[in-house]
Parts: C-alpha cells; sequence; structure tokens
C-alpha cells in the first residue's frame, strides 16, 4: 500500500493510503461530490517526496473522436 495526499477545492487535506492511484482517485472523486475539477491526489514517496497522479480515474468517452477528412 503506498501513502495518498488528497487536497480538495475547499482546502481540505487527506492523507489515506489505497493500494493503487487508481483506487486514490476513485475516493478523491467520490470525496468531491463526483466531480473530479480542481481535486490534486499525489503519491508520497518514502523520502517524503510527491508525485502527482493522473486525476482522471477512466477516459472521457468524448475525447477519442477522430476528425474526418471530407472529400
Amino acid at each position: 500500500m503506498e501513502n495518498y495526499r488528497i487536497e480538495l477545492p475547499d482546502g481540505t487535506t487527506v492523507m489515506e493510503d489505497f493500494v493503487s492511484d487508481r483506487a486514490a482517485i476513485a475516493y478523491a472523486v467520490d470525496l468531491n461530490h463526483g466531480c473530479s475539477e480542481k481535486v490534486s491526489v499525489f503519491r508520497i514517496t518514502d523520502e517524503g517526496e510527491t508525485i502527482p497522479t493522473r486525476m482522471c480515474p477512466k477516459p472521457n468517452p468524448g475525447s477519442r473522436r477522430r476528425a474526418r477528412s471530407v472529400r
């Protein structure tokens, strides 16, 4: 288990242990009432360094659109 720091938009900071980045991000989004906007999740190393994680636990389906060429 890894230690994570979650920062919410209202200034609240939560320190918890999670098994993965994905679990920490999902918990952070739940804490923020289902909204990932302005939430930061950092993994904390044994040396005390913070490593930013990816905020989006699943890709946005709208971002996969491809531009089609018009002939």
